[in-house]
């Protein structure tokens, strides 16, 4: 246990951690104010190490990164770090990342705050299978990146006022990004462009709120493939009105294969694109037509949000009036089945 400390990092890292794989905590420590030189700096840095937690810490202006997470890679040891438990912390104002984690899988980032980070949290370097469930990330470029990570799951996480994406993959696959709110920052959700580096495919974009966004709520960059993206709820992003102006579409898709609706008739929420609906069946019965070479469209588009949307409208009185247009839809609709089971299961 190392608890209650309050460090002023004299060298390049507050607490190293190295080579470990018995359980270790790390509670209650005041990480701050680094201001020598050198790179690879960090509040906690936690390297080739297993089941460790790191909770309830406080790190703050500590250089590149506040807590740095980082595995052991295939020509050093040969496996993964895993196990590891990023709870309750609060990681802001480092030049880099609030949260980097490099190489692990099976870990947990829950209930952390990172504020005016320039990532939030980062997660790659092949890391998967790991859970980031609701953080809070504010302000920087991006709230959360995932670059070459694959099979992690996304859930419950705020991503606001970023001035690049709340949400960015690079090169990642068939991960879960569920119940997720992005609102305020240049793009909601961005799936990067395969030509950079590679695709980002296979992934599962659903029950997100997603609002006032400068540019695309939701945007697929060029050669992303088979990405299934539904009843996630979006206003006001791309400039979007009340009326629907296909200049201002709320999402776009340059990729190919991609779907934005359920295989059983859900789409998405569109706040500009709520009528008609002639059978009262919660469905638009014209497709929402999506920006972007795909030339995609959401065949499905719902007329009430699956969730109500705090940012959207001008203040209480349009939000009383969508719960109470979602409680005349849910009255006269009986429930559709959810779509094939996939890891969506998981939520």
């Amino acid at each position: 246990m190392i608890e209650d400390w309050d460090i002023i990092p004299a060298g390049w890292r507050g607490i190293w951690i190295r080579g470990a794989d018995v359980h270790f905590v790390v509670q209650d420590c005041h990480i701050h104010d680094y201001t020598g030189p050198g790179i690879r700096q960090a509040g906690i840095y936690v390297e080739w190490c297993s089941n460790a937690t790191l909770q309830n810490n406080t790190i703050d202006k500590c250089g590149q990164r506040g807590i740095w997470l980082e595995g052991p890679y295939n020509d050093y040891a040969g496996t993964y770090s895993t196990n590891c438990t990023v709870i309750g912390n609060s990681c802001s104002n480092n030049s880099e990342a609030g949260i980097l984690v490099v190489h692990m899988k099976k870990c947990a980032f829950v209930n952390n705050t990172c504020r005016n980070n320039t990532w939030g949290i980062s997660i790659g370097g092949v890391a998967y299978d790991n859970e980031i469930t609701n953080n809070e990330f504010t302000g920087g470029s991006l709230g959360i990146m995932l670059l070459t990570a694959n099979d992690n799951d996304l859930i419950g996480n705020n991503c606001s006022s970023c001035s690049w994406a709340g949400i960015l993959l690079e090169m990642s696959n068939g991960n879960n990004i569920v119940n997720n709110s992005c609102s305020r920052n240049l793009n909601g959700i961005y799936l990067y462009n395969a030509s950079w580096q590679g695709a980002c495919n296979d992934n599962m974009i659903q029950l997100n709120r997603i609002s006032s966004n400068t540019n695309f709520g939701i945007m697929i960059g060029d050669g992303n493939a088979n990405n299934r993206i539904w009843n996630n709820s979006l206003a006001g992003n791309h400039g979007s009105g009340p009326a629907y102006e296909s200049d201002h579409a709320q999402a776009s898709d340059n990729g190919t294969g991609n779907w934005w609706n359920s295989s059983d008739g859900y789409g998405n929420y569109w706040s500009e694109w709520t009528a008609p609906d002639l059978d009262a069946n919660g469905i638009v019965d014209v497709p929402y037509n999506l920006s972007g070479t795909a030339a995609s469209m959401d065949n499905y588009p719902r007329t009430t949000p699956s969730q109500l949307i705090p940012e959207f409208g001008s203040g209480a009185v349009f939000g009383a009036l969508l719960v109470f247009l979602a409680a005349i839809a849910m009255s006269r609709t009986s429930p559709r089945r959810g779509p094939p089971k996939r890891k969506e299961e998981k939520v």
